[in-house]
């Protein structure tokens, strides 16, 4: 996969993510109303399920992120050996 393609997935989860999150959160503060409290499962809240789905979204993002080490061991390595020299 290239890394373009997973950049953008990574966008992509990442907000996801954000958007799972902020609904979560304003379904756990309006749950005591009557509208929102017809929608809630008494085994499985929609407010707990979104947090679910949030939190997988940024384990997403996260497995996507393009992050790359800066040195390899075999680098690592030469680098300490030629310090205590």
């Amino acid at each position: 996969m290239s890394q373009a393609r997973k950049s953008s997935i990574q966008q992509v989860c990442y907000w996801i993510g954000i958007a799972f999150s902020v609904a979560c959160i304003a379904l756990v503060l309006a749950g005591n109303t009557s509208a929102v409290s017809q929608l809630e499962h008494t085994r499985m809240p929609l407010s707990w399920l979104l947090g679910i789905l949030a939190i997988v979204a940024f384990m997403a993002a996260e497995y996507f992120d393009r992050a790359e080490p800066d040195r390899t061991e075999s680098e690592f390595a030469l680098g300490v050996l030629q310090t205590e020299l």
